[in-house]
């Protein structure tokens, strides 16, 4: 009997699945979750870095630009003009006095004040005088052939004269032009850039009331 017994239990415990093995198949079944596990956390962050990286951007806009009217000139030299040289009295230290600029080409003279500079810019077909300052330029524009700029309803009349001349007036808030054929039959345009300033309409007025043809008061 005896004898029996212990085949038996050696038969049960031949039938039973040995510790060792259940380990195994416990920690191959632990690894495989694991790595579940990362993939799943990876691809998480992967999405959520991507969402960060492009929700705090704003797409790009072109800057509309606003073109300048065709129908106001510029009142600005070229950067190549120079100085004219002119003869002016001895000034009183820190006291502005009177220039007067006479152009023996087009036969025009202009007064201005000594605050401003001068300079010249030419072209094969017209030219410009411009009195800078910077609070804001007179100028003084000369055409041979046509304006030197352009107003679809330009038309000059004597609602506002000028050495006798009919003229075409233009005024905004911030400067001034007048238009006007001298004796010979030039395009002359007198313009004023005084950006609305109280002193620079009063010397705008007195600039274009000195404006006179040579041989004329």
């Amino acid at each position: 009997m005896p004898q029996s017994n212990s085949r038996a239990d050696l038969n049960k415990l031949g039938g039973k699945t040995p510790p060792y093995f259940l380990f195994f198949i416990l920690s191959l079944i632990f690894i495989v979750l694991s790595l579940l596990a990362y993939n799943y956390a990876l691809s998480r962050l992967s999405t959520e870095m991507t969402i960060y990286n492009t929700s705090h951007l704003e797409p790009t806009i072109n800057p509309i630009v606003t073109p300048e009217p065709s129908f106001i000139p510029v009142a600005s030299p070229s950067a190549d003009t120079t100085p004219s040289p002119i003869d002016e009295p001895t000034p009183t230290p820190d006291k502005p006095y009177l220039n007067t600029y006479q152009d023996t080409k087009y036969l025009f003279k202009i007064d201005y004040w000594s605050t401003r500079t001068l300079f010249e810019d030419h072209t094969d077909t017209d030219s410009r005088f411009v009195f800078v300052n910077q609070e804001g330029n007179f100028v003084v524009h000369v055409g041979l052939t046509d304006w030197a700029w352009t107003h679809s309803g330009r038309e000059l009349t004597t609602k506002y004269t000028l050495l006798g001349q009919p003229t075409f007036v233009y005024e905004t808030t911030s400067q001034k032009v007048v238009d006007l054929n001298s004796p010979s039959g030039l395009f002359f345009t007198l313009q004023c850039v005084h950006n609305g300033l109280p002193d620079l309409v009063k010397e705008c007025d007195q600039f274009i009331k000195s404006f006179a043809f040579m041989g004329q008061s």
